[in-house]
């Protein structure tokens, strides 16, 4: 018998790993908007991206003080992922960038085992419409990030980042970096036992 997971294991694998990348990121929203700024925040190298509506009062707009002000910067972040970090192209990445409308804050994330090459992120920046900010960032860093986020008291949550991991595990969507170093000998010692 197969254990149930919180992420889907079997359709297309570009879609299920958006879509099990989105089930996080929705999880993690759901949870607490603070501590998901925190890992939006983590995984956009700190540009301190406002998530959720902020309160004041008192605050002078203009020519008038209103008592109260409830705020929602916007905010939009296009997400691609792809199997391979050398899958990305510049046509497909101007194609989303109609997503964009009049947001403040206009994030592509582009999401991969690996990171994006310096020069073809690069070029895809070069042709990158003015206001987008294009990242790159590792199904690992969100793991690592998502993990960081969250307090180990927080069981169930845990759990859900734990499985998140395993399937990217399965998935080979995390890099073994893992480097064995290996002497070759020519002879060895007969054993003194």
């Amino acid at each position: 018998m197969s254990d149930i997971h919180y992420f889907q294991r079997y359709s297309q694998p570009e879609n299920m790993a958006t879509n099990n990348t989105l089930l996080l990121f929705s999880r993690l929203y759901h949870d607490s908007p603070s501590r998901f700024q925190t890992f939006l925040n983590a995984l956009l190298d700190d540009r301190n991206v406002p998530v959720g509506l902020s309160f004041s009062q008192q605050t002078r707009t203009g020519n008038s003080v209103p008592d109260g002000l409830l705020v929602q910067e916007s905010i939009k972040v296009v997400i691609e992922a792809k199997r391979n970090a050398r899958e990305f192209y510049s046509d497909q990445i101007k194609r989303h960038q109609e997503a964009f409308g009049e947001e403040q804050h206009k994030l592509m994330l582009l999401v991969a085992p690996g990171v994006v090459d310096g020069e073809q992120l690069k070029q895809i920046r070069k042709e990158t419409q003015k206001g987008v900010t294009v990242l790159s960032t590792t199904f690992e860093a969100i793991c690592t990030a998502a993990q960081d986020s969250v307090q180990e008291y927080d069981v169930e949550l845990q759990e859900v980042i734990n499985d998140y991991a395993d399937y990217c595990e399965s998935a080979d969507l995390i890099e073994d970096n893992t480097v064995i170093r290996c002497l070759p000998c020519g002879d060895s010692l007969p054993a003194l036992w």
